[in-house]
């Protein structure tokens, strides 16, 4: 699923696609939270996540095997 990632409220984000069942990991859990916090849960448009993208990598190298 596409994942918008980035900081600041000026728009620019980095497109990411990620398997949906690696959401519920708890590195991009994490992260997910944060997204609700910041955007709620009645967010209209694109799942955006609040963090930078070069952090966001690293929480998905986690994940690999």
């Amino acid at each position: 699923m596409p994942v918008h990632v980035g900081e600041g409220s000026d728009g620019e984000a980095e497109r990411f696609l990620v398997r949906a069942e690696l959401l519920g990991r708890p590195a991009l859990a994490h992260l997910l939270g944060r997204a609700a916090q910041e955007y709620g849960y009645g967010h209209q448009g694109p799942l955006r996540i609040p963090c930078s993208p070069d952090a966001f990598r690293r929480a998905l190298a986690t994940l690999e095997p």
